[in-house]
């Protein structure tokens, strides 16, 4: 979905080309919300001729396909794409084949975001069609709309230079999963370019169990080539060509101690026997050490190669057996090139320039190297080669990879075909220390694998399934869980980072674990097959009607859509080789499905009003096994737990002071959070008409700085801030100025805040007359003092007011020493014609939360306002009166009349980030009132405590026929 690369590749039309009835067909500059006037006979058919010349341009483009443009896979982003690229095309009329560059959005206000506009107009300003990005953006978003027969765009809205922010509808996300359901998860897969791949392992040890240093090896690999099968690709699976010395040190002395001997009866303890006692004669007996040399570099006879032929059998063997078990199917292919014979690497000459001069070995082992990437080149016919080794061979990989370039075999285009290098970090211990092996402590593949079938075989146990199952299936059960925790461990993690074995971690029900995603996929397994002949009805109908089908809600939507980027998930998986990425989406998925199932799917009855929530739950249920299969982990589809995953929560609140100081192992974590600013003046007594005045406009800013005894760490947030050309209207004094969204900061015991107020203003009689004679000039003095921001103060003249000129220092430090639990406080600001109040609460152990508040409602009419606002309880150490007390308050939205809201919307929030004291509550309190009568129709609190492994809080607070829907994420500190 780049469009900066097929850019490059279009074509300017002829400048005398001219388009039919182009001036009819020009854009009027409209914006989001257009009102609707009666229709022009003449406008609809220069509608009706514009649809037919995109379409018929869009068909007759399609004709020829460039295979330079044609998309290698399916994802939703392709499917919006076939809606965008003609509208852009024919938006930027002099220009062809260009397409459109669509990625996420990262706010919630829109689903995917279009910057072709922006990225596209330095080519297209010289065409002087347009007024700027803004203009061209509202011609491409008319377009869509007129192309858009399907329904697919619920919201479209231009934003910014020419950014195109959208939302999918439901109704067109309920169908696309609809038809994935029908055709199978198969509709779902990608279509890459590339026909063949091969992919090299990490090989096993030739004399040596496999250990954990191959486990993420075939594990990233397996899955990579899983994933790219999926896609129709042809992966061949083969063991990397490793250093062959240890294999003619053993046979060397094999042959040299037991000449008459039959490698055949050796047992794979006794073939690791040989090995290390091979290896010390190796490293003591010098003229030995010579002879396997030698034979590495000048080749041997027939009794070698019969020695290495049954020695390579029993290893192969052994280690087939950890291969079965960990799902791995690689095929031993016949050796592009003969170990035992210098002279006959099946390869073409290699110029003497690239080989290395360094060593014999060296120089033997580039060799081999070249020799199989030429065979895979040249006789497999591979189009994609990968070598999934550690991160320590980068440097190797890259002087190999140099010199084939070099050689000319590939060629080095940007594009991540024909050579990759996948490389990972270590596997470590508990005690983050790397888990070694041969001459140190060895830790084998098949033992851990082992461990981890005993410690899930112990949960099971635990949570009483012994009594419920056979001993087979407990068994088998285990077994699935185990190295399926094993495998998921090693994949959740970003391959180029250490990762840690800890099986308590492993096999826990909460959090990211392969224990949470099969009890997930058990609750979904439950739903479907409860309704199976329901779903089989759904699956065969071919007029179902839509609405039946169509998502109703918040949660339904967001499930929905998640499913829809199965496919563009896996396309990013196979583009940066990162396996983790597959699994952040199954555990997304997870999650997104634990809330649907929450407040939707609890209850799933019979009927046609029940299709959707079966629709989304078969959905769910086949991506999910989709992802079990990619990731190489056996689905299980019984419930392996008594209790759904969080329903014996954990609250810091009930934990001692000291249980807190051990999970905040770095120190209690404090916060500060600003509450409410009054403003207080004396202006009445300078106003030069003695008359009261009507309004005060306010202009400048406020703002904290927050600093730690360390001057690297320092922040800062802005509280408020209104320039001349918008103020900020205060009728009275002592008005409420509504602090920004982010008040809130973390701290440290050391930590002071800063907070400076530059505020001026001037008053409005009312009637059109100003209470100064010439407002504009003292526009520049203000600007000036505002831009400057020194400590000399401008004094101004009578016509503007200095309202507030100051800062303020809090020395949290004696804060916490004098009430160390945080509390509330205050602080004031002064300046010449008058003050500000300051009210703050200072937070020990604080965690932050993000809020969401969404309005329900039994009938679509209702419409109310009102008013959410926060606080803290438990006993929070509030140090004020009891007049004071709602100073104290972070009111979330306030609507008063005429504006109201509607049932189905989620409230867009004055404050939906929050800071709150881990040890106390936070108490939602709302009171909203019905739109025409203005009575109170919802009126309620909501607590919430915080739990400890921080997950997703939610709660409602209902009314009469309504409720408000309260969720609270929150983000503990790193360190908790």
């Amino acid at each position: 979905m780049n469009s900066s690369r097929t850019m490059r590749g279009a074509r300017r039309r002829p400048q005398n080309h001219i388009e039919p009835e182009e001036e009819k067909l020009k854009v009027p500059q409209e914006s989001e919300t257009t009102t609707s006037a009666a229709k022009d006979p003449e406008e609809e058919i220069s509608k009706k001729y514009r649809r037919q010349l995109i379409e018929s341009q869009t068909t007759s483009a399609s004709r020829v396909p460039d295979k330079k443009k044609i998309k290698v896979r399916w994802s939703l982003q392709e499917e919006i794409a076939k809606l965008f690229n003609p509208a852009l095309e024919y938006a930027l009329v002099r220009w062809e084949g260009v397409s459109c560059s669509i990625s996420p959005c990262p706010i919630e206000d829109g689903d995917y975001l279009c910057t072709s506009i922006m990225e596209t107009w330095p080519e297209f300003r010289k065409a002087g069609s347009f007024r700027g990005p803004t203009d061209a953006g509202l011609s491409f978003r008319y377009n869509i709309m007129l192309l858009d027969t399907t329904g697919m765009i619920e919201r479209c809205v231009v934003s910014g230079p020419g950014f195109l922010m959208f939302k999918l509808s439901m109704k067109w996300i309920a169908e696309s999963i609809h038809k994935m359901i029908k055709g199978g998860i198969g509709t779902f897969a990608l279509k890459r370019s590339v026909e063949r791949a091969i992919l090299y392992f990490l090989s096993g040890h030739i004399a040596e169990k496999m250990h954990t240093g191959h486990l993420r090896s075939t594990v990233i690999g397996e899955t990579l080539a899983r994933i790219l099968e999926y896609s129709g690709v042809e992966v061949i699976r083969r063991f990397h060509q490793e250093d062959d010395l240890e294999l003619k040190m053993m046979t060397e002395f094999l042959i040299e101690r037991f000449p008459n001997a039959f490698v055949n009866d050796l047992s794979p303890l006794e073939l690791e026997v040989l090995y290390m006692k091979s290896k010390e004669m190796f490293d003591e007996d010098a003229e030995f050490r010579e002879r396997a040399q030698q034979l590495q570099s000048q080749g041997c006879d027939e009794r070698h190669r019969i020695a290495w032929a049954q020695i390579s059998k029993i290893s192969r063997e052994r280690n087939q057996n950890i291969y079965e078990r960990l799902g791995i199917h690689v095929k031993e292919e016949v050796s592009c090139f003969d170990p035992f014979d210098s002279n006959n690497i099946k390869t073409p000459y290699i110029p003497r320039k690239i080989e290395s001069e360094r060593d014999e070995a060296i120089r033997r082992k580039f060799s081999v190297d070249l020799a199989a990437l030429w065979h895979a080149l040249n006789v497999v016919k591979a189009d994609w080669i990968l070598h999934v080794t550690d991160v320590r061979q980068r440097d190797r990989f890259e002087m190999f990879i140099s010199a084939a370039e070099r050689l000319g075999w590939i060629v080095n285009d940007g594009c991540p075909y024909p050579l990759s290098h996948v490389g990972f970090g270590v596997v470590q211990a508990d005690d983050y220390e790397r888990l070694r092996t041969l001459s140190t402590t060895v830790v084998y593949l098949v033992n851990l694998l082992d461990e981890a079938k005993i410690r899930s075989k112990a949960v099971l146990v635990g949570q009483g399934k012994a009594d419920e199952w056979t001993a087979e299936e407990l068994e088998h059960t285990a077994e699935a869980l185990g190295h399926g925790a094993v495998k998921y461990e090693v994949l959740k993690n970003n391959r180029l980072t250490e990762c840690r074995i800890n099986f308590d971690e492993m096999l826990n029900e909460k959090g990211n674990t392969v224990v949470y995603l099969h009890y997930t996929h058990a609750q979904v397994c439950s739903i479907t097959t409860n309704h199976s002949r329901a779903i089989k009805r759904l699956k065969k109908s071919k007029g179902v009607d839509v609405e039946e089908l169509t998502l109703k809600n918040y949660e339904e939507r967001e499930l929905g859509l998640h499913l829809l980027r199965f496919t563009e998930v896996l396309g990013e998986v196979c583009t940066v080789l990162m396996p983790h990425i597959l699994c952040e989406y199954l555990y997304d998925l997870c999650k997104k499905f634990d809330s649907f199932y929450t407040c939707v799917c609890q209850v799933v009855g019979y009927g046609v009003v029940e299709n959707r929530k079966l629709l989304l739950c078969e959905a769910t249920a086949m991506v999910m096994r989709k992802c079990f299969h990619l990731l190489g982990i056996t689905p299980i589809h019984k419930k392996i737990l008594k209790l759904r995953p969080g329903s014996e929560r954990i609250y810091f609140s009930d934990l001692t002071e000291q249980q807190l100081m051990e999970l905040f192992c770095d120190g209690p974590c404090f916060g500060f959070d600003l509450c409410e600013v009054a403003l207080r003046h004396n202006i009445d007594a300078s106003v030069e008409i003695r008359s009261s005045y009507d309004k005060l406009l306010l202009f400048g800013i406020i703002q904290a700085e927050t600093h730690i005894s360390d001057p690297s760490h320092n922040g800062s947030f802005i509280i408020l801030n209104r320039n001349i050309d918008d103020p900020l209207v205060i009728t009275k004094p002592g008005s409420l100025l509504s602090p920004r969204d982010i008040c809130y900061c973390s701290l440290s015991v050391s930590t002071f805040v800063k907070i400076t107020a530059k505020l001026y203003g001037t008053t409005y009689l009312g009637g059109g007359i100003e209470s100064h004679k010439d407002y504009q000039k003292c526009y520049p003095d203000i600007t000036d003092e505002l831009s400057s921001m020194d400590d000399e103060k401008v004094y101004l003249n009578d016509d503007a007011f200095d309202v507030c000129n100051g800062n303020v220092l809090i020395n949290f430090s004696e804060y916490f020493a004098t009430r160390p639990n945080g509390g509330s406080g205050s602080c004031k600001l002064k300046g010449k014609d008058g003050y500000l109040d300051l009210y703050y609460v200072a937070l020990k152990y604080a965690v932050e939360a993000a809020l969401e508040v969404g309005f329900v409602a039994t009938c679509k009419e209702t419409k109310v306002f009102g008013s959410v606002m926060a606080y803290y309880g438990k006993n929070f150490g509030y140090d004020c009166c009891a007049s004071e007390r709602s100073l104290y308050n972070a009111m979330l939205f306030e609507i008063k009349q005429p504006s109201h809201i509607e049932p189905g919307s989620k409230i867009n929030l004055t404050r939906s980030t929050l800071g709150v004291p881990a040890q106390y509550s936070l108490i939602i309190d709302a009171k909203l009132h019905d739109f025409t009568s203005g009575d109170v129709i919802l009126s309620g609190i909501c607590e919430f405590f915080v739990p400890v492994d921080g997950s997703c809080s939610v709660g409602f607070i209902n009314g009469n026929g309504c409720s408000l829907k309260v969720k609270v994420d929150w983000k503990l500190p790193i360190h908790v």
